[in-house]
């Protein structure tokens, strides 16, 4: 839907609108739960290897290898990536609240 057609879709239907961020949907890993490329993918590794099950499969030395970063790098991506997702998902009810 295009900028225009959702203010009318708003108006007609007795809504407002606020616009908090823009995106642009043609790239959808930016657009969703407001992560870079870097950390979705990031986190899709981790989870494809093992990172996250009981024992862990790999950890981030092996993910780090893999990704051609340092494992201190893959630790930062994970927790931002983490805090991200929580804020987009858990905490959006609290954020529309402020």
């Amino acid at each position: 839907m295009q900028r225009p057609a959702i203010q009318g879709f708003a108006k007609k239907h007795g809504l407002d609108l606020d616009v908090d961020r823009l995106y642009d949907v043609d790239d959808a890993r930016h657009v969703r739960f407001g992560l870079t490329e870097s950390q979705h993918d990031t986190l899709v590794k981790a989870y494809e290897r093992g990172y996250n099950t009981i024992p862990r499969e790999t950890d981030a030395g092996e993910l780090a290898a893999e990704l051609g970063i340092s494992h201190q790098a893959v630790g930062k991506r994970l927790r931002r990536a983490t805090g991200n997702l929580i804020e987009s998902t858990l905490l959006v009810d609290e954020n529309e609240a402020e």
